[in-house]
């Protein structure tokens, strides 16, 4: 069936199935990256816009009106007169969070290159997200730092919680921690990326010096877990 249109001009599949009700809401185009980018916290419009070259500020406009009408997005009021309005995802849309990791994982074997062409400062935290497992870490709470090159990225691992999901434990901060980690590994995103697709093992990664890991045992090992170096 073609995509029909309703009488406020609301494009809709015209499906009677969830998948297609998903995608009446977040299906169109850019709307998923600009959801994306909102789930490491609020961003201003230019913020957006200049982490999305290919969007048009009148496209992105449009979509950031459709995405708060249908209660995925909210426009944060201005904290002091004269300063910028934020965009941030409400609840509901936090719920996307495990979709936009599946799609993550989903895209790392298609991730060319990762060496020369790494994403940028603003989507490391997803990048490192996508390779990550946290369905395989045990119910304990640990730190750890990922030295990749020259940027340093936290992560904290909050206690298996009732209810809670496994992707809503991990906490991704830009830079060190305020405390020293539990664990800590140097490596590179093209390693880890050959690691968690399998074109290189563990063995290898850590012979050779690509990968390095340090820390308490018991942090070191669900680290490993984690980034599929176990």
């Amino acid at each position: 069936m073609g995509e029909a249109t309703t009488a406020t001009t609301r494009r809709t599949y015209g499906q009677a199935c969830p998948v297609a009700y998903s995608l009446d809401l977040v299906g169109e185009r850019w709307t998923l990256l600009i959801v994306r980018d909102l789930m490491f916290g609020p961003l201003r419009f230019t913020e957006i816009r200049d982490g999305l070259p290919g969007l048009s500020g009148n496209l992105l406009t449009e979509r950031l009106r459709m995405l708060c009408e249908r209660g995925i997005v909210e426009k944060l009021l201005r904290p002091t007169p004269g300063s910028r309005s934020m965009y941030a995802l409400t609840p509901r849309g936090r719920e996307l969070g495990p979709v936009i990791h599946s799609l993550a994982r989903f895209g790392v074997p298609e991730w060319e290159d990762p060496a020369s062409n790494p994403p940028p400062q603003r989507l490391l935290r997803g990048a490192l997200l996508a390779l990550m497992a946290p369905e395989a870490l045990d119910d304990s709470a640990w730190t750890a730092e990922l030295a990749l090159g020259d940027t340093t990225i936290g992560l904290t691992v909050a206690g298996a919680a009732p209810a809670t999901p496994p992707l809503d434990r991990l906490r991704l901060l830009a830079g060190a921690l305020p405390e020293p980690p539990d664990a800590m590994v140097v490596a590179d995103l093209a390693t880890l990326q050959a690691v968690r697709c399998g074109t290189l093992t563990q063995a290898e990664a850590e012979s050779s010096g690509a990968v390095e890991l340090s820390g308490e045992p018991g942090a070191v090992d669900q680290l490993r877990a984690l980034l599929g170096l176990d």
